[in-house]
């Protein structure tokens, strides 16, 4: 072997020895030792961490000494290389962030390729927050250098229940209104303003069977772009927030919103009224070039605005085995069960292809702006192609008249086409033969109404409710994904995962 191969070798074997280098520091708050192990605080834990050769590291917490609390606007520093999991010893550690002044609570600074991990914990805000856009953020996911990934496994985000707990373990809590500015309050409980945000540039990041409540604003936000990837899935829930569920505010994201390991859910989204409208959406888009949006086996409920809003031009949005139901009661123009309205303008000639495949898409509550479906109408929109396979419409009062834009610079929309779709006409739930719209010739409506066995829902992982929107009268045998095509024949170009007829995760 010559010297340079034997230097080589040497240099691969001392490469896989510190990539093999592991850490596992625990953290005891109140019986740890600074510097050792256990030592007292997360930050002398990382800092332990990061003097050790690259490797994946452990931050382990100790749940039975109190809370892990954080000093106001703390930043975690994760080196170069260096993965690390914080999980939790026993029980579910909670996490509280403080805040004395500026946007984050908690910013994890992820160096070039460092993956962070969190499992099993839970986050809480301090008491007496009050709501100003951009300030008390909950965390920044950030750092410089190469792209890592942040992932949120079985992670509880909640208000605090006013004595350093988690307001909630599901997010059926009802949402707490803010107060305009700190003071002692049962309104100053929630994180400022947005939960989670990713702010790294190209970095992935996971939420998985995770629950996302008590914030005045957005949930979950991603800035990441340059091919960053978001995924929320098992059985995630977001519910009970003062704005949207999730925020895309970028392009060249990929969205996969993927309940097949547990349904996902997005409810009760939009709720701050105390302090200036939210009037918001279940997940929402701003992105335009490069952005994809895929959604399966999710449900989005009772949002203030619109159910799913695109307010950019994305190209690409794929939605199946899911329920848009029951949003919109802020009445608010252009929004809808599924809006699709480039009102940023920065789209262009972006042509929007949209495929639904086992979706059922009922009934707005606003009373005038009723669209169920509506897409951008103008020469500074795109068009819209809509292909519907396996799917119900139904919603007295509901519109699908403003589904496509006939003047877009780049051509008019065409005609949706639908199959072994139904659009329901008659009954409680039918659609006005005049609202139809855009989809009247598509496909002929079947006669019956669906007789939903329920239109109501549950929150919460552990909990399941497999009669909300599932329709009974014979017509509708087939209308749930277990057993194949609403009205016969091949269920076309798409073919989707059954549907567990539960709403929510049994995890």
């Amino acid at each position: 072997m010559t010297t340079r191969h034997f230097a080589s070798a040497l240099g691969a074997l001392a490469l896989m020895a510190s990539s093999a280098f592991a850490v596992n520091i625990t953290v005891a708050p109140a019986t740890g030792t600074l510097g050792l192990n256990p030592t007292t605080t997360i930050a002398d834990a990382l800092a332990q961490i990061n003097a050790a050769p690259i490797g994946s590291h452990t931050v382990t917490l100790r749940s039975t000494e109190g809370n892990h609390s954080q000093p106001d606007n703390t930043t975690w520093t994760v080196s170069a290389e260096h993965d690390v999991s914080f999980v939790a010893e026993s029980g579910r550690p909670i996490v509280q962030i403080n805040h004395a002044a500026g946007q984050y609570m908690l910013i994890v600074s992820a160096q070039a390729s460092a993956d962070v991990t969190f499992n099993g914990l839970g986050f809480i805000p301090e008491n007496d927050l009050g709501y100003t856009n951009n300030v008390a953020d909950g965390i920044s996911l950030a750092g410089t250098g190469a792209a890592s990934n942040f992932t949120f496994i079985d992670c509880i985000f909640a208000a605090n229940d006013g004595s350093g707990g988690l307001s909630s373990l599901d997010g059926s809590a009802p949402f707490v209104q803010p107060t305009g500015a700190p003071s002692p309050s049962v309104g100053g409980r929630n994180v400022g303003d947005d939960w989670i945000q990713l702010n790294k540039a190209g970095s992935d990041l996971t939420v998985s069977n995770c629950v996302v409540t008590g914030c005045n604003d957005d949930g979950i936000l991603s800035l990441g772009g340059a091919g960053s990837i978001i995924t929320i899935n098992q059985g995630t829930v977001v519910a009970n927030i003062g704005g949207g569920g999730y925020q895309n505010a970028a392009d060249n994201e990929t969205i996969v919103i993927d309940g097949s390991g547990g349904r996902v859910l997005f409810a009760n989204c939009g709720l701050r009224t105390a302090v200036s409208s939210a009037a918001d959406t279940g997940p929402k888009c701003f992105g335009d070039l490069g952005v994809s949006f895929t959604m399966s086996q999710a449900d989005v409920c009772n949002a203030t605005n619109g159910g799913i809003f695109f307010f950019g031009a994305v190209p690409s949005i794929t939605i199946s085995d899911s329920r848009i139901a029951l949003n919109n009661s802020s009445n608010t123009n252009t929004a809808a069960n599924l809006a699709i309205d480039d009102i940023t303008g920065t789209g262009g000639a972006v042509n929007q292809i949209v495929n639904l495949s086992r979706v059922t898409v009922h009934d707005t509550l606003a009373t005038t702006n009723s669209d169920s479906i509506f897409g951008g109408e103008g020469v500074n929109d795109g068009r819209q192609t809509y292909t519907i396979i396996d799917s119900i419409f139904s919603g007295a009062g509901d519109r699908f008249t403003n589904m496509t834009n006939s003047t877009a610079s780049g051509g008019p929309s065409p005609a949706p086409a639908v199959t072994f779709s139904a659009i329901v006409l008659n009954g409680p739930h039918g659609i006005l033969p005049a609202n139809v719209g855009d989809l009247g010739s598509a496909v002929a409506p079947l006669p019956n109404d669906p007789n939903y066995v329920s239109l109501t829902y549950t929150i919460g992982r552990s909990q399941s409710n497999p009669s909300f929107l599932l329709p009974q009268n014979p017509p509708y045998a087939t209308a749930n994904s277990t057993s194949g095509p609403l009205v016969g024949g091949s269920p076309g170009t798409f073919v989707s995962l059954p549907m567990e007829l539960s709403i929510l995760s049994t995890n």
